[in-house]
């Protein structure tokens, strides 16, 4: 049994959308009006700042593929018409109010996900689950609905004390009959996310979405995590559409293949090991082995912060 600090989250129905006029926004502890911030704009220091920066680009090789003068995108946007999908859409977000933050998100996202019936899809940067999240799994998976989740890996973390937090709870996700999948640095589809001329050193996950039925598309800025669920303020949009909903599972199982990622598994004795097109390893992939010292360092940190 793994400590679970604050719980995740609770199944909840409805959305909770204050009036803008709410007094609680202006009253917040955690607001200050931007009448107050005693920065007064200086016209002509901004002018001669932005001038440089034209010059500098103007003299750039780097910069001479791109357009100074604003281009219309108008062609461009007319050929996305038949990629676009009908459906309905509500948003969901968290509020601030006197004591706070109004965890909106939180209090929607179990429901949205307990709500598969056949399928549900999960691709989340940073993962930290506490018992609520793995009984929701394990719910899922014995109704026979097929969750598959993929995550980043140590090798493509940019944050490592997430991964400090996540990895005890890989066998738990596992045992709840989850499919768990790890990104890899050198995916066969870093050359889509790249963009020239800039070029990472490897792959990362920063995606928030999930799919439920194929169906029902959940994206925004909402991870798994404790900080997500206890700190952050978090939107996200809900869609109903079965366009979408195939549309980004296609994507979502592409990432997942071996191709992409690693399927974490277990074997008989209980050990936990990483599958891909290349083979098998027996030890968490990292970059490099300061990745794997931090790993052990950020262990000893709060996971409620992260």
């Amino acid at each position: 049994m793994r400590t679970t600090g604050k719980q995740c989250g609770l199944a909840a129905t409805g959305v909770y959308q204050p009036s803008l006029r709410s007094p609680w926004l202006a009253a917040s502890e955690w607001v200050v009006s931007a009448g107050n911030l005693d920065t007064e704009p200086d016209p002509e220091f901004v002018r001669k700042k932005w001038d440089r920066i034209r010059a500098r680009n103007r003299s750039s090789a780097r910069m001479k593929r791109f357009a100074e003068k604003p281009q219309s995108w108008e062609h461009e946007l007319m050929t996305l018409v038949d990629q676009l999908y009908p459906g309905t859409s509500r948003l969901v977000y968290d509020t601030a109010v006197h004591e706070g933050i109004a965890q909106n998100v939180a209090a929607n996202i179990f429901g949205i996900m307990g709500s598969a019936q056949e399928e549900l899809l999960i691709t989340n940067a940073y993962i930290i689950p506490a018992q609520p999240a793995i009984d929701l799994i394990r719910d899922l998976t014995d109704r026979g609905v097929k969750v598959r989740i993929l995550t980043n890996s140590l090798a493509t973390h940019d944050v490592p004390a997430v991964n400090s937090h996540y990895k005890p709870w890989r066998d738990d996700l596992i045992l709840a009959g989850a499919e768990l999948h790890e990104l890899k640095p050198d995916a066969a589809i870093r050359s889509l996310v790249g963009i020239p001329p800039v070029q990472g050193e490897f792959v990362g996950l920063h995606t928030k979405s999930f799919v439920v039925d194929r169906k029902r598309v959940f994206i925004g800025s909402m991870n798994l995590d404790p900080r997500s669920f206890n700190i952050n303020a978090e939107a996200v949009v809900v869609v109903e559409s079965p366009g979408l909903g195939q549309a980004l599972a296609k994507v979502m199982e592409r990432d997942m293949s071996p191709q992409n990622a690693w399927q974490v598994k277990l074997d008989a004795g209980g050990n936990l090991y990483w599958e891909d097109d290349q083979g098998i390893l027996e030890e968490q992939p990292a970059r490099n082995m300061g990745q794997r010292i931090q790993d052990v360092i950020f262990e000893a940190f709060p996971r409620e912060q992260y």
